[in-house]
């Protein structure tokens, strides 16, 4: 889901009136004065690469806003107050939560990795779709009956939820159909919060939402220190193959039902290829989102491939003619060049590149630059990737 906002510079207006019950509150936390500039009698805190959100922070509360959080959204703001001590707060502007949380509700598996790297994940009580989930200590928290499956939007077990109890609810929006999903939550009472984080078109810029999460936590110089060890390390692979002129030229995806959705020249994907000394096929398509290819266009560009990731859920070269015969008439297949990101799935089809991969850009980075110059790196093994035979 490589599709992206478009920056930070909303109108603060709600497009739906139903989100004015979805708003909620923020904790302060302490913070470094470099890191803090004046901003309409608070403190902004710096976000340096993700564009979907924002923190402002007052003597007795902090101040979230998110920017079009989920796909199709335009000139939405959500805004979230949290605070040690609500009842100190005088006439807020939106309802004020009260933290840290103790328990919390995930729909993605990335919100987990998140609250897992804040060394948070006994916190987590709830998740949808646990075949999926591939953090250990929630796996072994739903076997023993402290965290609970609760399922999906279009199939919710509402009861089971509310006996939960959770603080809040972290959501993800896929289309316009999050929308009834989050009315009848905040109905029920509950405490809905959006993580836009897959929307995010870089890797550090999906990583730093990291941020975002902690302020949940009052855990925000914590979670700066995770984010600026990650960064670091990213920049130092990166600048490994900065000056690298011979550039294997790289296929991405694979097609479902006849189309190839494509990754744009300027999607999470591209990124990581570029940042890893590839030279992506498709970098010329001026855009964050997929686009839907035909097989015939596919093949005809990626004749010259030298090297073939992400293969959809293939394990093996017999896997992709499967899908698509044609294929192997490309040299990148008959060299087999071919590197898929599920060397870590769980039998439930849970990859864990999804999940903790939010968290860890730099070791998927890593995983790249060992695929594409194995040279720099020959003494490396594979986290994320593995060689499709």
């Amino acid at each position: 889901m490589d599709r992206s906002v478009e920056g930070n510079n909303y109108p603060f207006v709600m497009r739906n009136a139903f989100i004015v019950l979805i708003l909620l509150g923020l904790a302060a936390c302490k913070h470094t004065d470099s890191f803090v500039s004046k901003v309409a009698g608070g403190d902004t805190f710096p976000v340096r690469y993700a564009k979907g959100f924002s923190i402002i922070r007052y003597p007795s509360y902090d101040h979230l806003q998110v920017y079009n959080p989920w796909q199709g959204a335009r000139g939405v703001v959500l805004n979230y107050l949290l605070s040690r001590h609500p009842e100190n707060i005088n006439n807020p502007a939106y309802p004020v939560i009260k933290v840290p949380v103790t328990r919390v509700v995930c729909f993605s598996t990335t919100h987990i990795a998140m609250i897992d790297a804040l060394g948070k994940s006994g916190s987590i009580v709830g998740v949808s779709g646990s075949h999926l989930v591939c953090n250990q200590t929630v796996q072994h928290n739903i076997r023993q009956g402290k965290a609970v499956d609760v399922g999906y939007p279009g199939n919710m077990n509402y009861e089971l939820l509310m006996s939960i109890k959770p603080d809040v609810i972290f959501v993800y929006g896929v289309g316009n159909e999050a929308v009834p999903f989050v009315k009848k939550l905040s109905e029920l009472g509950f405490v809905v919060v959006f993580n836009a984080e897959f929307l995010e078109n870089t890797p550090l810029g999906k990583a730093e939402w990291i941020l975002f999460m902690s302020m949940f936590y009052d855990a925000c110089e914590q979670a700066r220190q995770i984010f600026d060890t990650v960064a670091v390390e990213y920049f130092r692979l990166k600048q490994c193959v900065a000056g690298i002129t011979q550039r294997p030229r790289v296929l991405y995806g694979l097609p479902w039902n006849g189309i190839w959705y494509m990754a744009g020249g300027q999607s999470y994907a591209a990124r990581l290829i570029e940042d890893a000394g590839g030279d992506y096929l498709w970098k010329d398509l001026e855009t964050h989102e997929a686009l839907p290819l035909t097989i015939e266009a596919v093949i005809a560009r990626a004749a010259g491939a030298d090297v073939w990731i992400n293969a959809g859920a293939a394990g093996s070269r017999k896997d992709i003619l499967a899908v698509e015969k044609r294929l192997a008439s490309l040299k990148v297949f008959q060299q087999g060049n071919i590197y898929n990101n599920n060397a870590r799935v769980l039998p439930g089809g849970g990859n864990d590149y999804w999940e903790s991969g939010v968290m860890k850009p730099q070791l998927i980075l890593k995983d790249l630059i060992h695929i594409f110059h194995p040279e720099k790196d020959s003494a490396s093994s594979f986290y994320y990737y593995r060689k499709l035979e």
